[in-house]
């Protein structure tokens, strides 16, 4: 036996406040390097639950309900100047997820050219 499932909308609303600190030096005069360290922390946090509809005896689903709502970034980068109006930029950023219990890095590098 096959029933169709209509599942409802799946909504999630939050407001934060997010602090800290940046700090650049002029390494050379075609080197900056950057850092920065900050704090996020969720003044509220609303979501909905999914359910799905259908089918007699399932369940709702709460999705999220252990939210992190304190969490700290940071990162280090530099850019470098390749000649006039062309950039370099390389960045390593580290933060702490909301919804999970792990944290993720991950790397950046773009190029800029001005016109």
């Amino acid at each position: 036996m096959t029933a169709p499932l209509a599942f409802n909308t799946l909504l999630q609303a939050s407001t934060s406040a997010v602090s800290g600190v940046r700090l650049a030096k002029q390494a050379t005069a075609r080197v900056q390097l950057a850092a920065s360290v900050g704090v996020e922390h969720d003044l509220s946090n609303r979501g909905s639950t999914y359910s799905a509809s259908g089918v007699s005896g399932l369940s709702a689903v709460t999705f999220n309900d252990n939210i992190r709502k304190t969490r700290s970034s940071s990162s280090v980068g530099a850019l470098l100047q390749l000649g006039k109006g062309q950039y370099i930029n390389a960045q390593v950023v580290y933060r702490e997820e909301a919804f999970s219990r792990v944290s993720t890095t991950g790397a950046q590098m773009m190029y800029q050219a001005s016109f």
